[in-house]
């Protein structure tokens, strides 16, 4: 049996020094932040710039990295930087700066939630199924209302915990932490009560106020009344998406990562021209 040879992971610094290997392959230089999805920006990107020659799209490992690579190498007039929105906004923290383009809701993610494109992965692995039946058996307009519903209140135990800087994990853990074992499509009370527990020992510890009288205040009005894809982690959403269709289609080996490249292979993007609008204007300006 052959040994498996696990290769070294790029530092911050071989990142950004990757595109200098691609300087006559791309028409534009696209850099974002996961240093692990690159091959399915490059499919959006593809998507929304089919006039333009792009053979790679490079991952910075981070948002940080994304503003540090900008302030460094970015007066290259072919440089387009996109970050994710996460709550920048509400936390007062987004940077205005030349070349750099938010997203305008929470994470690539959560414009990838498309009934239609889910109803096309069954099909893909399920040939002879009717596409009206998926529909009918998934029932995901239902599904889909109800994942939000919940999701909404642990947005915003992770907004405060990031507001409180209390230093807790939040948006970047495992969407299935929070999930019932048996049904990874549902949020689990418990491990939420746990989470709120551990939060409170802080927030009350430090201010003095519960977190349930924080939740409950006018302090979140503004957060609440916020569109859900503002304030939701599309990566929450769409892997539990991903584990309700296992549970009614056998679906193989697949991962959550190929079920998502899949499914943006499969989207229209509609809601990401506004986006590619913004940044057309600004690589036309500068050619």
């Amino acid at each position: 049996m052959l040994e498996r040879i696990d290769f070294p992971a790029r530092s911050a610094a071989g990142l950004a020094a990757m595109d200098v290997f691609y300087t006559d392959f791309n028409e534009i230089n696209f850099y974002v932040e996961d240093a692990d999805q690159e091959n399915l920006y490059e499919v959006i990107f593809k998507k929304l710039f089919p006039e333009k020659k792009i053979s790679k799209i490079f991952p910075l490992g981070g948002k940080q990295q994304v503003f540090e690579h900008r302030n460094v190498y970015g007066n290259n007039k072919k440089s387009v930087y996109l970050v994710d929105k996460d709550f920048d906004d509400f936390l007062e923290k987004k940077i205005i700066t030349d070349g750099v383009f938010y997203l305008d809701r929470f994470c690539i993610e959560n414009y990838l939630i498309n009934i239609e494109s889910f109803i096309e992965f069954v099909i893909e692995t399920h040939p002879k199924e009717k596409r009206e039946d998926v529909a009918r058996n998934l029932d995901l307009d239902s599904k889909i209302s109800v994942m939000i519903g919940e999701l909404e209140q642990l947005s915003i135990l992770f907004y405060l915990a990031q507001l409180f800087d209390t230093g807790i994990k939040n948006c970047s853990s495992p969407p299935e932490s929070f999930c019932k074992s048996k049904a990874l499509w549902s949020l689990c009370c418990f491990s939420m009560e746990k989470y709120k527990l551990q939060l409170n020992q802080f927030i009350a510890g430090a201010t003095c106020i519960t977190l349930t009288e924080y939740i409950e205040s006018a302090f979140l009005d503004e957060f609440k009344k916020a569109n859900s894809h503002l304030k939701m982690s599309g990566k929450f959403l769409i892997a539990m998406i991903f584990h309700y269709i296992k549970s009614k289609y056998k679906t193989g080996s697949i991962t959550s990562y190929s079920f998502i490249y899949r499914v943006a292979k499969n989207s229209t993007l509609d809601e990401l021209q506004s986006i590619a609008t913004q940044i057309r204007s600004y690589i036309e300006m500068n050619e």
